[in-house]
């Protein structure tokens, strides 16, 4: 046995109440290491689900002219970004 485990085990016998304490201050503070990472990934998890359904809403002017709303909709629609545009007019709101 070499002398640094030799000095290491004599040092747990001489006091096993601290290298208990040591050990189990050791452990906790793994633990809160470990819950910590793993709240990080869910929260990065939470923004990419968030991030895939982002919504946006516009609200059209009562001004605007059926022209101007067909307009408006072909210039989102040809966003690559934008997957879908819903016209809810007012009496369906």
């Amino acid at each position: 046995m070499g002398p640094v485990l030799k000095e290491t085990l004599a040092s747990v016998t001489r006091s096993p109440l601290l290298t208990g304490l040591s050990i189990s201050m050791i452990s906790l503070a793994f633990y809160i290491l470990g819950l910590f990472a793993l709240a990080v990934h869910n929260f990065y998890l939470v923004l990419d689900e968030m991030e895939e359904r982002i919504q946006v809403v516009a609200y059209i002017r009562d001004t605007a002219t059926p022209e101007n709303i067909m307009d408006l909709r072909a210039i989102l629609a040809s966003v690559p970004e934008v997957e879908g545009v819903e016209l809810v007019t007012k009496n369906e709101a």
